[in-house]
């Protein structure tokens, strides 16, 4: 029985998601849209712009950045990271939480 506590917290781990990242509508649909999206494309909005250009001169190949993040993109990126680290941690710590609890439950059990 005292290996339950360690196999909660492995079990709280794989629960837990891998990222802190949100669906945007550009990544929601299926996983074949994901996979393939330009099979997916919508005619009737504009293509979005690439975000790195490259431009050849006499002095070689350089890349530039088109447009950089607004203010308002990284505010909600960093929104979006603050809320995947909290729902890891509380996953985390309701499952440690559960196998304390059921490992100190089975603490003077005997078979």
């Amino acid at each position: 029985m005292r290996y339950l506590v360690g196999f909660m917290c492995v079990l709280a781990l794989l629960a837990s998601p891998l990222g802190a990242s949100a669906q945007t509508e550009k990544e929601g649909g299926s996983r074949l849209e994901r996979w393939h999206p330009e099979a997916f494309v919508d005619p009737t909005r504009p293509a979005p712009e690439p975000s790195l250009q490259l431009e050849l001169d006499s002095a070689g190949l350089e890349v530039t950045p088109t447009a950089l993040p607004t203010v308002e993109e990284l505010d909600l990126r960093q929104r979006r990271r603050a809320i995947g680290i909290s729902v890891t941690v509380i996953v985390l710590v309701v499952g440690l939480a559960v196998g304390v609890g059921v490992g100190m439950s089975f603490r003077n059990w005997e078979p």
